[in-house]
């Protein structure tokens, strides 16, 4: 799970979890919400774990499959090119606390780094 925010492409949020229910991402957009001064539109795919989720949290929502919400698409392209730099495929038996760890750390040289550079730089 992550959350871009669309303007300047910084990471917001992640979290990672074995699952993806309604109840994963009520939790992981309240680490959002508390990121945000207002309440945010949020863009979202298809994902049938969201709806209750948002509405529950009274958060204004759109579907959306590209456009701005293609951040988040190419934010994945660029973390999956960095796995395949370091591995053929992420390590087998890391523990769910590794893979958190790990991924918390690249996001914070991702928004060190200026995300929206990056991004612009793996097109």
């Amino acid at each position: 799970w992550n959350a871009i925010d669309v303007d300047d492409r910084s990471i917001l949020a992640v979290h990672v979890s074995s699952s993806r229910t309604s109840f994963d991402a009520i939790y992981f957009l309240k680490k959002v919400l508390e990121k945000c001064e207002n309440k945010p539109l949020v863009l979202v795919d298809r994902g049938p774990w969201y709806r209750f989720a948002l509405e529950r949290l009274g958060l204004e929502y759109k579907h959306q499959k590209f456009g701005e919400r293609n951040a988040i698409d190419q934010w994945y392209g660029l973390l999956k090119a960095r796995l395949k730099s370091f591995w053929k495929r992420f390590p087998y038996h890391s523990s769910l606390q590794s893979v958190k760890n790990w991924i918390i750390a690249w996001c914070a040289i991702y928004n060190l780094s200026g995300g929206e550079k990056l991004l612009t730089m793996s097109k």
